[in-house]
């Protein structure tokens, strides 16, 4: 690759400010790149931008990124995989990240009539998002710019449905305390796949008289 080429690369976790793909930038990053994955960390967009713009230049999606996709939730289904985190010390660092940054709550799809369950993870340090959202084969985090001056950025991932369900599974050793309950509570209510018919609020799934750290600012 020449040097033109590779200077054209973004650095993981920056953006164009017009957010615009050029045609050199992505024939950069898909050449460089074993998944999807990577070639939304080289260009620092989502996967959705980074299809469209290979699409819109034709280029080829390489034979090599097909390995990546063990992953993706329809394969989850059609391989009956029970856990997605296999080491311990992984499971471990995605559980302390899970319990204290992230969250658990739920996702309505309009289109299906169902209700999918959440697990969010918010922080103002990239990294820490980005190796969360990669041990659990995901891609990169979504950016938040600041909502008013002051503010910082925050880094943003949201795993949903079964892959939330298995990944909560997964970790459930390494949470504690009132996060463990609210686990439990998720994985009795969700499982076995991670969704459920109809229309649901986070009360239904973690009721106020049980869960009152939960609904504390809302009193």
């Amino acid at each position: 690759m020449n040097p033109a080429k590779e200077d054209s690369i973004l650095a993981p976790g920056t953006f164009r400010k017009s957010r615009v793909l050029r045609r050199e930038d992505v024939r950069a990053a898909v050449d460089n790149s074993k998944s999807i994955y990577d070639a939304c960390m080289l260009l620092a967009a989502h996967n959705s931008s980074v299809y469209k713009a290979m699409r819109k230049f034709e280029i080829p999606k390489p034979k090599i990124w097909e390995e990546g996709h063990r992953f993706k939730i329809g394969r989850l289904r059609k391989l009956g995989i029970s856990t997605i985190i296999e080491s311990e010390p992984v499971k471990a660092y995605v559980g302390i990240i899970l319990g204290t940054e992230g969250g658990m709550t739920l996702g309505y799809q309009s289109h299906r009539a169902i209700t999918e369950l959440r697990l969010i993870v918010s922080m103002t340090d990239r990294p820490w998002v980005a190796k969360f959202s990669e041990l659990c084969g995901l891609g990169p985090p979504r950016h938040i710019p600041p909502s008013k001056p002051g503010y910082k950025e925050v880094w943003q991932k949201t795993i949903k449905g079964l892959r939330a369900l298995i990944v909560l599974r997964d970790v459930l050793p390494y949470l504690m305390g009132e996060k463990l309950r609210e686990a439990q509570a998720a994985l009795d209510f969700f499982s076995p796949t991670g969704y459920r018919k109809g229309r649901f609020r986070p009360a239904d799934v973690w009721t106020p008289v049980s869960f009152p750290y939960r609904y504390k600012e809302s009193r």
